[in-house]
């Protein structure tokens, strides 16, 4: 999670370490950090220097010495807070010119039938086409040991809380090769609070390729080791995949879990809408 605020203000893995050395062991001016760190002087102070405008590290003269220091946690969380402010702030003036943007953009800038998607972040991309609707019902066969490590945690989590605040429900098949622990990964679970219906499939039945059909689409996502995805808008395929879908969900088992191993994940959401 640090790693995940660190990377909100540009902020590499190794600045975080830098940062997390000086809080744990003090003030230090450069020439024991980099020893400590295993880091080039040169190197270490462009690292400095970047958590110095983010407002992470602080510098000043003792003895004649420069020495960095570590901002207290607080004030992080501060700094974030204020992200997120002027974040929600930037949301607001951009709803007000949205209808101007949607006239803009009028009936000739329709979107293809086929999209295709590349790298995670671009099928971080592809997911939020799901989050343009509401209340609807998507039908996914997902690999779901496969899609976490190609989608990632972090998104995953933001996207299930997206979509169940859409009240956008899941019907989902796992293959039985690609169970997880509910537990380990709460935004998993299922019920009537996640909006999730979820089953494992038939012995014979397995795949590393994904599928979810909302609408008149159909998404389908590769593994990570090829990470890809596209987005196909065809009313009669989408209708075939979900007869298929349903075939094989009609002879899967329903998921079974803790009702507590979910909790991580409400909280979130709860925490979200106060």
């Amino acid at each position: 999670m640090l790693e995940q605020i660190f990377k909100e203000f540009d902020l590499s893995e190794k600045e975080a370490e830098i940062y997390l050395c000086l809080l744990e062991h003090g003030a230090k001016n450069a020439t024991p950090l980099a020893k400590d760190l295993g880091l080039p002087r040169a190197t270490l102070y462009g690292h400095l220097e970047k958590l110095k405008d983010a407002g992470f590290v602080i510098d000043a003269l003792q003895n004649n010495v420069k020495v960095f220091t570590a901002e207290h946690p607080e004030k992080l969380n501060l700094l974030y807070k204020q992200k997120l402010d002027n974040m929600h702030i930037t949301q607001q003036q951009f709803e007000k010119t949205l209808p101007e943007l949607i006239a803009k953009a009028g009936s000739k800038n329709l979107k293809p039938r086929l999209q295709y998607f590349e790298n995670r972040n671009a099928l971080h991309n592809m997911l939020n086409d799901i989050l343009l609707y509401e209340n609807i019902e998507v039908f996914s066969f997902w690999p779901v040991q496969s899609m976490i490590a190609a989608i990632g945690e972090d998104y995953l989590t933001y996207f299930n809380i997206a979509r169940i605040r859409k009240n956008i429900n899941l019907k989902a098949i796992w293959p039985p090769a690609q169970s997880i622990d509910v537990k380990r990964y709460p935004f998993m679970g299922s019920g009537k609070a996640f909006l999730r219906e979820m089953r494992i499939a038939p012995e014979r039945i397995n795949a590393r390729l994904s599928y979810m059909v909302y609408e008149d689409k159909v998404m389908v996502t590769s593994s990570r080791h090829e990470g890809y995805g596209f987005i196909l808008q065809s009313s009669d395929m989408a209708n075939m995949l979900i007869d298929q879908f349903m075939m094989i969900w009609n002879t899967s088992k329903p998921v079974l879990h803790s009702a507590s191993d979910g909790n991580r994940f409400l909280n979130l959401l709860e925490e979200g809408q106060e």
